[in-house]
């Protein structure tokens, strides 16, 4: 009687692959998904660096338009989690709301951005409306110079401007 134990002993010693049976040949897909998990892994910091370098405005312009889009859409929530975290914790939401003045901003584009190394200035272009029953009608374009600052990473806007 043929023992099929003795025969995967037997070809384990010699390295024999004989298909699901060796262990070895059960260990080569996982073995090459993780080498090709460990390549992906190492290549994504490289990738970030090369798109921070061709782009060092981008952060900054992604996190203003983030602010402006929450402006205009009266979005107080999303605009004080922009803020500088040492604001935030001296400034409550319900503070920061209760701030806010009688301009509705209606539009916003931004015109120029100038990085030194952790600070920044957006230009921005804004349309707004002051809320007043005698004023209500009128609408002013009006150039905003903000300030931004990069902590850990990440750009917030320095509150109040100066």
């Amino acid at each position: 009687m043929f023992d099929w134990r003795q025969r995967k002993r037997e070809d384990d010693w010699r390295g024999v692959d004989r298909g699901w049976r060796c262990p070895q040949a059960r260990l080569k897909p996982r073995f090459l998904l993780g080498a090709l998990v460990g390549l992906a892994l190492l290549a994504l910091p490289l990738a970030a660096q090369e798109t921070a370098k061709a782009e060092p405005d981008a952060g900054l312009k992604a996190r203003g338009q983030a602010f402006w889009e929450a402006r205009i859409k009266e979005d107080y929530a999303a605009q004080y989690g922009l803020l500088e975290p040492k604001v935030r914790r001296q400034l409550s939401l319900t503070n920061y709301i209760q701030a806010q003045g009688p301009l509705q901003y209606l539009e916003a584009r931004i015109e120029g951005i100038q990085i030194d190394e952790s600070k920044g200035l957006l230009t921005v272009r804004t349309l707004i409306r002051i809320r007043h029953p005698l004023l209500e009608r009128q609408k002013q374009e009006v150039a905003v110079h903000e300030e931004w600052v990069k902590r850990q990473g990440e750009w917030y806007r320095v509150y109040p401007q100066s």
